[in-house]
């Protein structure tokens, strides 16, 4: 069994565990077997642990906004790819 495969079962084996409403919808019926082997961990989250991803992706974006703005990038001359701080 590869650790990719072992990973995603965890996973759905510990949000059925710990997310009420995510249990109840697979026992319900409203989430099929399909739909819930398909899932991401972000789409398996509780209400309450969405709400906690999103205000850290908020943060770590403002973070690399001000850190962007301190240290600006301008592109390589020479038309590469590479970009440098300025």
């Amino acid at each position: 069994m590869n650790q990719h495969y072992k990973g995603a079962i965890r996973s759905k084996i510990w949000n059925l565990r710990k997310n009420k409403e995510l249990r109840m919808k697979v026992i319900n019926s409203d989430i099929n077997e399909e739909e819930f082997a398909r899932m991401s961990a972000e789409e398996m989250a509780s209400p309450k642990r969405r709400r906690t991803n999103e205000i850290l992706r908020k943060h770590a974006l403002e973070k690399t906004v001000v850190t962007s703005e301190s240290n600006p990038i301008k592109s390589n001359e020479s038309g590469g790819d590479k970009l440098e701080l300025a």
